[in-house]
């Protein structure tokens, strides 16, 4: 791929992500529409792993963990994004 080439796909990115930006999207409600499946499901993977390993008490923790502030946010954020039609499922 030549240097023009990479510089265009560099700049259609920048484009990309920067109109969140200017279009004044960027908020708390979209940042956690934005990052809640990733947060949710690979801690829920962590989780996993950990609770099968050393047990019960991490099972306290991670239910600690699911109704947690943050948690909570993240599932608000999930519930926008289905709504709005942004949720992609990649099973």
């Amino acid at each position: 791929m030549d240097n023009y080439r990479k510089t265009q796909e560099m700049l259609s990115l920048i484009d990309l992500i920067s109109n969140p930006i200017i279009e004044g999207k960027v908020n708390e409600k979209w940042w956690f529409e934005e990052i809640a499946k990733e947060h949710l499901v690979g801690n829920m993977k962590s989780w996993i792993v950990r609770i099968r390993r050393y047990g019960v008490g991490h099972l306290l923790r991670c239910i600690k963990w699911l109704v947690s502030p943050f948690v909570i946010r993240c599932y608000m954020g999930m519930i926008r994004r289905m709504l709005k039609g942004k949720w992609i499922r990649h099973d």
